[in-house]
């Protein structure tokens, strides 16, 4: 996988962890860590996925073998950058596509500290809404 990188952040969801997380995975003491992509190359670098893409494209493109954090948010697993070292030692290899009206919005490659704390938050704001609605 070819990517070009914009930046290296720190999740600020984990810099607030404690509290919009259980504490089984606020005590985890690895930094969530994650890097923004703007491009994938797939297919030998033949097929480019990047923000604009359609849901149905990357679907066809990547495959079903993904998991879902929400409707709108992907998860591939096993990715390597090649043009940014520091991302492989960090140990950023999980693709995280987030979708917004049916196409491409957001691609990072995080580490699986950052999965969990991105899944622990979709599910406690999926569970603010329900709340909410009674």
């Amino acid at each position: 996988m070819n990517t070009r990188m914009n930046s290296v952040f720190i999740l600020a969801a984990a810099l607030s962890t404690s509290a919009l997380v259980p504490l089984s995975v606020a005590s985890n003491k690895e930094p969530a860590i994650g890097f923004s992509v703007r491009s994938v190359m797939v297919n030998q670098g033949r097929d480019t996925i990047k923000p604009g893409t359609t849901l149905m494209t990357v679907l066809r493109l990547m495959g079903s073998l993904h998991e879902d954090l929400s409707p709108h948010v992907w998860v591939y697993h096993g990715f390597q950058a090649d043009d940014v070292d520091l991302a492989n030692k960090l140990g950023c290899d999980t693709l995280l596509i987030t979708f917004a009206q049916g196409k491409v919005a957001n691609m990072e490659l995080v580490n699986d500290h950052a999965v969990n704390v991105i899944a622990s938050n979709l599910k406690l704001r999926q569970a603010e809404r329900y709340a909410s609605k009674e």
